[in-house]
């Protein structure tokens, strides 16, 4: 039971997956009232109890291959597992770091979700990629091997040369993905 002041009765609010009332949280039928709960007996585990949850659904988002992914490329078991961890962040407002060791699809995983988000969510970009230069060609290259839907501006060159690739990127729909250095970035 819940009432107007936004305490906790200790009781399940019956509640759908979220909705505020006065000042009261309810996420997936766990009702917070935003408080800190140091000093109480037994909040930790309620806390510990909503986070085991909380990763027992982030492991279970399954998502389809996006279907601008060029047709004639599979993702392995393991690319779309973290395919499905990089959705899962994003459906959370998660950051996350994906690392592994060189060589095992952190650039394919990575466009996928992109590709995601353009098919299913509708979110084309502009979407930045910093890298370090020695990886510039490598991401343009995959970018449009794995995902050929994705307008991409390389913005690397010259001072002269970046000026006109900026020449109209204001645009919408100009480009979905920009790829840069980490040099260019930061205007060196």
């Amino acid at each position: 039971m819940e009432d107007d002041s936004g305490g906790d009765s200790g009781g399940d609010s019956g509640e759908s997956d979220t909705e505020s009332n006065a000042g009261t949280l309810v996420v997936h039928g766990t009702k917070t009232n935003g408080g800190d709960t140091d000093g109480e007996d037994g909040g930790g585990g309620d806390a510990l109890s909503r986070l085991e949850a909380a990763d027992a659904r982030a492991r279970s988002v399954t998502v389809a291959r996006p279907f601008i992914i060029s047709k004639t490329i599979t993702l392995r078991e393991y690319q779309h597992a973290g395919l499905n961890w990089l959705v899962s962040l994003h459906e959370r407002r998660l950051n996350g770091i994906l690392a592994d060791e060189m060589g095992l699809g952190k650039t394919i995983q990575t466009i996928s979700l992109l590709a995601y988000l353009a098919c299913y969510r509708g979110i084309w970009g502009p979407h930045l990629i910093v890298v370090p230069t020695s990886c510039i060609v490598n991401w343009e290259t995959e970018l449009k091997k794995w995902c050929p839907a994705f307008k991409v501006l390389t913005y690397y060159g010259s001072k002269k040369q970046r000026a006109d690739l900026r020449v109209g990127w204001t645009k919408p729909n100009a480009f979905h993905v920009c790829v840069t250095s980490y040099v260019h970035s930061t205007g060196l």
